[in-house]
This record gives C-alpha cells, sequence and structure tokens, in this order.
C-alpha cells in the first residue's frame, strides 16, 4: 500500500503542529485510513509553576496547572494537576529532621522514606511524581539576547527602549496602544516608583511581538486582542534587571486571543503597596532570581488575595507571603 503525510504548520503566534497520515492498499484504493496527531514544542508556559529551587505551598493554595521543581517540593494546598520534583528525596529547609519525599505533604503529614508513598488524593488529586528530569533555566539567557535582537529589528511591531535612568512605568491599553514614561528613580526598600522623568509617550502594543527594555519595568494595564511579551533584562553590563507589578495586568478575552509574557532577568518582584486583590493574566519567567513579593514591613504589609492565571518560572525559590516560625502570617498575600 502507500501513504500521504500532510503537514499542516502552526498559525502565528502558536507552537503546534498537525500532522496527518492517510493510508491505502493497493487491492483498495478507495478504502481509506487517517491519523491525525498534534505536535507541540515544548513551552515554559505549561506549567503553573516550575521553579529551579526548594518551593512550598501553603494550606491557603489552590494550583489547577502542573507544578514542577528541580529541587524538593512541599505541598499543603490542593492541586488538581500533577506535582513533580526532579529529586527522590530531600532535607526540607523549612524545618528539622529527616530528608523527606521529593513532593511531600504536611497535609497529613506524610511518612518518611523509603516508606512507600501514599495516595493523597485530597492534596494531590493527579497524583505526585518524583524523580523526574530537570528543566533548564539557563536556556533562558539565549532567549533574552534573541527578543532583544528582534525588538531592536522591529519584528512584528516590536519596540527597543534603552537603559535611561532607572527604567520604564508602561501601561498596556486595551485600545492596542501603551503608555510608557521614564523612571527617574524609585526605592529600593519598597519598590515603588518615586519620580520621572519627562512625559508620557503612547505606542502600538505589537502583536506577536516584544516590548523590550534594556533595564527594569513596572507593568500595569489590558490587553485586548493581543499577544505580547514585555522584558526586563540588561545584556549591555552586569547589573540585572526587573519586572514589577502591583496592580492587575488582565486580559479581555479568555480563549487565547490575549497572551502576555513577563520576563525579568533577575525578578518579577510585587512591590509594598500592591493592590490588596491583585490578579495577574501572564505567564511569569525570573531568569536568574525569583517570582514573588519581598518580606515588607509597616503599611501594606500583609494583602488579602493574589490570583495568577497563567503560569510561573522562577529560577530562586517564589513565594508571595511570609511566616514566622510559629506559622503565623506576617507579610503577603493571605490566599
Amino acid at each position: 500500500g502507500r501513504y500521504r503525510l500532510e503537514v499542516i504548520p502552526p498559525e502565528t503566534g502558536y507552537t503546534s503542529v498537525t500532522v496527518k497520515s492517510t493510508g491505502w492498499t493497493y487491492k483498495f484504493p478507495t478504502v481509506q485510513r487517517t491519523i491525525q496527531a498534534r505536535l507541540r514544542r515544548p513551552s515554559w508556559s505549561e506549567y503553573s509553576v516550575l521553579a529551579n529551587d526548594y518551593i512550598r505551598f501553603g494550606a491557603g493554595t489552590e494550583v489547577f496547572g502542573r507544578i514542577h521543581s528541580n529541587y524538593g517540593i512541599r505541598f499543603d494546598g490542593l492541586a488538581h494537576n500533577t506535582v513533580s520534583s526532579a529529586v527522590s528525596d530531600y532535607n526540607d529547609p523549612d524545618h528539622l529532621g529527616s530528608n523527606e519525599f521529593g513532593v511531600h505533604t504536611h497535609n497529613p503529614v506524610d511518612p518518611l522514606p523509603p516508606t512507600a508513598v501514599p495516595d493523597v488524593p485530597t492534596v494531590f488529586e493527579a497524583g505526585r511524581s518524583f524523580p523526574v528530569g530537570t528543566a533548564d533555566f539557563s536556556g533562558v539567557l539565549a532567549d533574552l539576547s534573541f527578543m532583544k535582537t528582534e525588538a531592536q529589528a522591529g519584528t512584528n511591531g516590536s519596540l527597543y527602549f534603552d537603559n535611561t535612568n532607572q527604567g520604564r512605568h508602561i501601561i498596556l491599553k486595551a485600545n492596542d496602544t501603551f503608555d510608557i514614561r521614564t523612571v527617574q528613580s524609585f526605592n529600593a526598600s519598597t519598590n515603588e516608583i518615586n519620580n520621572y522623568s519627562g512625559g508620557w509617550s503612547s505606542y502600538t502594543i505589537p502583536n506577536n511581538g516584544i516590548i523590550y527594555v534594556e533595564n527594569n519595568v513596572w507593568l500595569e494595564g489590558t490587553v485586548s486582542g493581543k499577544r505580547v511579551t514585555v522584558v526586563a533584562a540588561n545584556l549591555i553590563s552586569a547589573a540585572k534587571k526587573t519586572m514589577y507589578l502591583g496592580k492587575d495586568v488582565r486580559y479581555t478575552n479568555y480563549d487565547c486571543t490575549d497572551m502576555i509574557g513577563l520576563i525579568g532577568q533577575q525578578d518579577v518582584e510585587v512591590y509594598r503597596q500592591s493592590n490588596n486583590v491583585l490578579r495577574i493574566d501572564a505567564a511569569l519567567i525570573a531568569q536568574s532570581g525569583r517570582v514573588g513579593r519581598a518580606n515588607y514591613t509597616g503599611p501594606y504589609a500583609i494583602r488579602d488575595a493574589i490570583t495568577v492565571y497563567g503560569a510561573i518560572a522562577s529560577n530562586q525559590r517564589y513565594g508571595f507571603a511570609w511566616a514566622d516560625i510559629s506559622g503565623n502570617h506576617v507579610s503577603g498575600y493571605i490566599t
């Protein structure tokens, strides 16, 4: 017999390709059978949380997507999808004692290895898996260089902004534009902007393109019908830059029409006076640092709830909340 292969390339902005194979015999050439498969290049946003450090999820955490760490995971909330670790067991730095499973819970407390791993569907609805392969965060550095080149070339309307002063404040708008202003100085203790240099400028949001700032970025706003990546990175000197968030970053449409990727070369940091109820619709990557919120004190230290509708990839330990040695909430988001 014979077969025919049809390969449908990905649409702009997508990474999946469709392959269809149709076969028939010489004896019955009109009787055909078809198998179709969709193949996709792996993406950082496959995971709700991807970490290159120890990670802990408290009892107030609910996660719907996949979770993976190259180190150990303590999970005490509710995971609707799989939770995996690259290690079989580890010494959890959050408390004293013997090694625990690579993915373990204290809700209820797991037995210690080499005891058999119990099934805990009230915590791990889709199960847990360890040890598995690691994720390579060093590869993101090459991606940053490529993104800078694309932005400087203006690919798909991409835009490049230099390393003037302390960075840029960007407000995405649902009318397909964004406003941008140069940050003169910011408070290193609270990560909030002190003052600006010059006024606002307005540009069109590139679709399937990049807004690259060779400095820090403070970002907020809404997109409608746009897929855009915003980068805060410095490839000129050794001073790594951060993406700062604190006001909502929102989609208008939740059918994959709208997509936002936010990359901090150092951190993706939620500043102190952030929204009491904060929503971030985006995929977040901290290439060399972590996604999270510092252990702020004083006014605005404790906030109510944060929702990330997207993905978190964090090189160092991520977290939006802090507790004291007794487990009391002292800073950050309660839920």
